[in-house]
């Protein structure tokens, strides 16, 4: 039986492990198959060399190719409240080449809501689309991850905050005394006098906060002397 083969593959002057398989054939000849399996995104634009060593060759024989350059994948993530929904919506979007799409929401313990994903291929591109369905006050104020697995233990990520929102203070404008700032969900009452037999009286109030929308409930009451 003739020896077998030494093949060996490296970029560079960096070897990179291999999988080697000899089988013995007829008349004592002797096939060796070699394959590497390797992240593409981490060696584009390099030269890959694979070497075969063997007593009936002078000189080592060598191919090269290139790994070719790709298109590094996108990542975003963006948070909104729904149109006509308490919910709010957080999307993760990635495009990139290649399948076998990998992504996934790093979520606080215990949170609700509803996770879906959706994917679709052009050609050798993928177009992916990770959302989450969430009401505020589960999340209000903290920090929400999408992780893009792209194998060999690396991730990339991308993190987005999810508004907190406050009112500081409601001011009565046709008074010169400023009302007390308040915080926190509690409803607050202010009770302003008007003059006795006066018809459409107007009560000016200023809010100062972040709340995108917010409702007061002004209410007249009387009291007897």
């Amino acid at each position: 039986v003739r020896s077998a083969a030494e093949i060996s593959w490296h970029f560079g002057n960096n070897n990179i492990g291999a999988m080697t398989e000899t089988e013995v054939l007829s008349e004592g000849l002797v096939s060796t198959r070699s394959s590497v399996h390797f992240l593409s995104s981490l060696y584009a634009g390099q030269n890959l060399t694979c070497t075969v060593r063997h007593p009936s060759l002078e000189t080592p024989e060598e191919r090269t190719i290139n790994i070719p350059v790709h298109k590094p994948p996108q990542l975003s993530v963006a948070v909104a409240r729904q149109q006509d929904s308490p919910l709010w919506l957080a999307v993760c979007d990635l495009e990139e080449e290649g399948a076998g799409t990998n992504l996934a929401w790093v979520l606080p313990e215990n949170a609700s809501g509803e996770t879906s994903l959706l994917s679709q291929s052009e050609g050798h591109v993928t177009n992916a689309r990770l959302t989450y369905r969430f009401p505020l006050a589960a999340l209000e104020g903290r920090d929400l991850t999408c992780v893009h697995r792209l194998g060999e233990g690396v991730t990339e990520k991308r993190t987005v905050q999810i508004p907190k929102y406050y009112i500081s203070s409601v001011r009565v404008l046709n008074r010169t005394t400023p009302l007390q700032s308040r915080y926190g969900h509690q409803t607050n009452t202010y009770r302003v006098s008007v003059q006795q037999n006066q018809h459409n009286p107007k009560i000016l109030l200023r809010v100062e906060g972040n709340v995108p929308e917010f409702n007061l409930d002004c209410r007249r009451w009387c009291f007897d002397k």
